[in-house]
């Protein structure tokens, strides 16, 4: 809901960062939305999800990184497909496509389901409360 209201963000601007800022702001009136806010923090502050969205702004804004195939990259794998290296904040080594979006899709899906139960423990209370 928070492209709705006196006090709406618009739309492209509701993200992790932008939720966290809010929640940080009208947090304090709910203990309730520690529970929200738990899951989220991990996420912003998970290495993988860092990795991922550093990927993910860096092809929004300056194009690149390039997924690239790497012919019998070691004696294990006779293919390999990578992102390549790209400097954002600090350069990014080139990175198997898997290497980057495994553990960022775990953190990911995990956060999503404990944000929801969350959301629902916050909600059910409201409705006992109202």
């Amino acid at each position: 809901g928070l492209d709705r209201g006196d006090h709406s963000l618009e739309e492209r601007k509701i993200g992790l960062h932008t939720v966290l800022q809010v929640l940080d702001k009208h947090g304090t009136t709910s203990s309730d939305f520690s529970h929200v806010q738990t899951p989220l923090k991990k996420l912003k502050e998970c290495a993988s999800f860092k990795d991922l969205d550093a990927v993910v702004n860096q092809i929004k804004h300056r194009g690149g990184p390039y997924a690239t195939l790497a012919i019998e990259p070691s004696d294990a794998n006779s293919y390999e497909i990578r992102f390549s290296d790209f400097f954002r904040e600090r350069y990014r080594p080139p990175k198997e496509i898997e290497e980057l979006l495994g553990p960022a899709f775990e953190i990911v899906s995990e956060t999503v389901e404990n944000t929801g139960l969350a959301l629902n423990g916050v909600l059910s209370n409201w409705v006992k409360d109202h």
